[in-house]
């Protein structure tokens, strides 16, 4: 990370009071503590500890001019999650957790997994007798109306004890064209092997997390269609209204699915897809959110 600042900024800064009452300074960081998720804000977190940097390094900043901060390794602070009841929360910011970590509360033991309902995501573990890999895919769903988005992907790791905490990450933007697709991703990876007890024990993780501009739909139609063409029935939902199972009424041939909704300028744009009788489906149903977010959830077609 660069940093380039004035040693009156820093002067100042080591007299001001706040957020770092919330943070914990992070010393050097240990090895052995796994990479387990990621935690998507829209806002960069400034976790530089001024203070520490400006201690171990009071003359040079001291000896006049302008300063360039270009190392800033070990002086990086965390930000640990509230793991009370087994939950993994980072109080007080707002971002999207994703994240599988490690628990042992006395009577059973393994991995919970933090999702939420705002990323579409796969999470894996491998463990064989010597190495242990975690692996995760997710992607978050935005409008095509938004026009510019902007991430930041902060770093979850899991230290020994099975503390959960965050450090600064690094953010990636885009434009976002209305009716084109987009699609944005970042990679977080991480290997180590370390010696238990004469035996040697590696550690992967590969973590793949991206954002994706779709086009959000208003309104559901599902039309039942009979051999020869013609409407049985239909319904109409709103995205937050579509049931989990949509059953086929008497007679039903097909079903022709149509997803409507209204571009920017106001004019219409729909999408149609047909399923046949006996073609199991289960269709992803988009909820729109706050910040342009999308909810995901599941309707299965039943015959």
């Amino acid at each position: 990370m660069r940093k380039r600042i004035l040693i009156c900024i820093l002067i100042i800064a080591m007299f001001l009071p706040g957020c770092q009452l919330a943070k914990e300074d992070a010393g050097e960081q240990q090895s052995h503590d796994r990479l387990i998720g990621v935690f998507v804000t829209k806002e960069h977190l400034d976790l530089f500890d001024f203070e520490a940097y400006f201690n171990d390094h009071a003359n040079e900043l001291i000896s006049g001019g302008e300063t360039v901060i270009e190392n800033t390794d070990g002086y990086q602070q965390r930000i640990y999650a509230n793991m009370e009841n087994g939950g993994c929360v980072f109080e007080g910011l707002d971002g999207i957790l994703f994240a599988s970590y490690a628990f042992d509360d006395g009577i059973s033991k393994g991995y919970r997994n933090a999702p939420g309902n705002m990323i579409n995501g796969h999470v894996s573990w491998d463990e064989t007798e010597n190495q242990v890999t975690l692996t995760m895919n997710g992607t978050t769903y935005i409008s095509d109306k938004i026009e510019y988005v902007q991430y930041f992907y902060n770093p979850v790791r899991q230290d020994s004890e099975g503390r959960v905490y965050l450090t600064a990450g690094t953010g990636l933007s885009a434009n976002v064209t209305e009716g084109t697709g987009m699609k944005n991703w970042h990679d977080l990876n991480d290997e180590y092997t370390i010696i238990v007890n004469g035996e040697t024990q590696s550690y992967r993780a590969d973590i793949t997390i991206g954002v994706e501009a779709i086009v959000l739909p208003e309104l559901y139609t599902f039309y039942y269609m009979d051999e020869n063409h013609l409407e049985l029935g239909r319904d109409v939902f709103a995205p937050d209204e579509v049931p989990q199972e949509i059953c086929s009424l008497a007679n039903t041939a097909y079903i022709l699915v149509e997803e409507s909704s209204h571009r920017k300028d106001n004019t219409e744009r729909s999408f149609r897809a047909i399923y046949s009788r006996g073609q199991d489906k289960v269709l992803d149903i988009y909820i729109p959110g706050e910040d342009y977010i999308c909810t995901n959830s599941n309707t299965k077609i039943v015959w």
